[in-house]
């Protein structure tokens, strides 16, 4: 009898085992309550606002009407070495038409807010002045190092030639944010835009982020960030994150290649080598 209950205990082991492993690829709704369940905290709605300073008085001013001149909101994806946004949420009046009407003023930050998606009011970013963001190739984004304004997040992932992940989107509504994915298989060829296909996208869409997960161990899964969705004259694409080993696999060099040797005992080649140069004698000279 004791033997049969751990025969049964390690059938159900192997069993959830191999389900964990291949739950995520299949899709489904289910399956797409969990993921959506499980990144519900990896991404924010922020808004930078600013406003105008005169460069002798220090004076600032806000457009009438207003408590700001001009302001950016975007999606915010929180990382484990920072968080990713919009580069014009980092510089915001980088674009702005008006801030160039008014070139005996300089554009300062003034405040920043946070919608997350568990709340529907807007919340203060407790920050004194914008972060310094690094553009990410191939997106409008900008990373920014640094887990304390958002706290830890998703790690960075490599893509492999081939990827079973899932696309996020994060959607709005008035101040209510909302999360829809779908499972996407991702293949690497000569690009690194990659199109959605026919996939829907839904309304209301501030942005979205692509995941690919992994199982660290028994009954563990765990997802990374692999790529940013990018809206393209020809539609959404899914732009890799280049985090160092990803993309395009370097060929391996080949076992036979050729063996190198000093350039003065090239024979082969036809030309002479240059002579050596006697130091010494060199030496010699200069002393006389």
């Amino acid at each position: 009898m004791k033997r049969l209950i751990i025969t049964i205990v390690t059938l159900l082991t192997v069993v959830t085992v191999a389900s964990a492993q291949g739950f995520f690829v299949r899709g489904g709704s289910s399956n797409q309550n969990l993921v959506e369940e499980a990144l519900s905290d990896a991404f924010r709605v922020v808004r930078v606002e600013f406003q105008l300073e005169d460069t002798v008085s220090h004076e600032r001013f806000n457009l009438q009407g207003k408590e700001y001149f001009g302001f950016a909101e975007g999606l915010c994806i929180k990382t484990s070495k920072g968080w990713i946004a919009p580069a014009s949420t980092v510089t915001p009046w980088k674009n702005s038409l008006e801030v160039k009407q008014y070139p005996e003023y300089k554009p300062v930050f003034s405040v920043a807010s946070v919608l997350s998606p568990s709340d529907t009011i807007w919340k203060p970013l407790e920050i004194k002045a914008l972060p310094k963001g690094e553009n990410i190739s191939g997106t409008s984004y900008s990373s920014v190092e640094g887990t304390d304004t958002f706290g830890p997040g998703l790690p960075i992932e490599d893509l492999d030639e081939e990827n079973d992940g899932w696309i996020v989107w994060v959607t709005r509504e008035g101040n209510k944010l909302s999360v829809t994915t779908y499972s996407h298989r991702v293949t690497i060829a000569d690009s690194t835009t990659l199109g959605i296909g026919r996939k829907v996208v839904p309304n209301g869409v501030v942005g979205g982020f692509y995941v690919k997960p992994s199982y660290p161990s028994v009954g563990v899964v765990s997802f990374g960030l692999a790529g940013l969705m990018e809206k393209g004259y020809d539609g959404w694409k899914v732009v890799p994150i280049e985090g160092g080993k990803s993309l395009v696999q370097k060929p391996a060099l080949a076992p036979d290649k050729p063996k190198l040797v000093p350039a003065a005992e090239n024979k082969d080649s036809g030309v002479p080598a240059a002579p050596v140069k006697d130091k010494k004698n060199k030496k010699d000279k200069k002393n006389k």
